[in-house]
């Protein structure tokens, strides 16, 4: 868990950046973070991925899901039995963004700013898409919903459907802590990892996101990413 005056804390040391936009102040990992693969010696910047705060109170505005990685990069799942039962949801190639309500209000965002020409277009995109459907994953209070943008403006490797494709939810707290689980939503394989690591094998898109849920099979503990040689 991390806190507003901890993002602040990883800017000043240069472990992430900072971009405002009026109230909102959304933190994302830095460069240095990701070429010197700074992970596992500072943590924090694993939950600094879009996380938007309102910077008059610390109030955490948007929860995104914490950063992973592709199996066994890094040693990621490296303790994970091949017969260990998991949930892989399909990966879209677009971009994510994020979504809440707050203070009566849409607030959509990437994983790195409220601003940018990505965000205004995620925010056009998501808001037809709950205005025309009556699925339950309309942005809900107290809630971070989490989508991928597939858009013709914005061509990826991996040929997609273009649309707005809902991924999931995680719990949004207004003290500015979150809770890291994200709840992910939609159609999903049921399997062992070592079926979905075969599996993979001869796919044409980019791959799955899979999870191990709790023993209640509902709330994940545990995501990483396993993609296919085509991606």
């Amino acid at each position: 868990m991390i806190t507003y005056e901890q993002q602040k804390a990883l800017v000043f040391k240069g472990l992430a950046t900072v971009k405002t936009d009026g109230i909102f102040d959304t933190f994302k990992y830095s460069r240095k973070v990701m070429y010197e693969n700074l992970w596992k010696v500072y943590p924090d910047t694993m939950y600094c991925r879009g996380h938007v705060y309102d910077n008059r109170n610390g109030k955490l505005v948007q929860n995104p899901p914490a950063k992973s990685f592709n199996y066994l990069e890094n040693g990621w799942w490296s303790d994970v039995p091949l017969d260990t039962e998991i949930r892989a949801y399909k990966k879209y190639n677009g971009f994510m963004a994020a979504a809440t309500i707050y203070e009566g209000k849409l607030v959509v965002s990437t994983t790195g700013t409220t601003n940018s020409d990505y965000a205004k277009l995620a925010y056009e995109r998501i808001e037809d898409y709950n205005r025309n459907t009556t699925a339950i994953d309309w942005v809900r209070r107290g809630m971070t919903n989490v989508y991928e943008i597939v858009d013709e403006s914005d061509p990826h490797i991996v040929d997609e459907k273009p649309g707005v494709y809902f991924l999931g939810d995680t719990l949004t707290r207004e003290d500015g802590v979150f809770n890291s689980d994200f709840l992910p939503s939609g159609q999903h394989i049921l399997c062992t990892l070592g079926d979905i690591l075969e599996k993979v094998k001869d796919e044409t898109h980019e791959g799955y996101m899979v999870y191990i849920p709790s023993d209640n099979h509902q709330t994940p503990i545990r995501v990483c990413k396993v993609k296919t040689p085509y991606y």
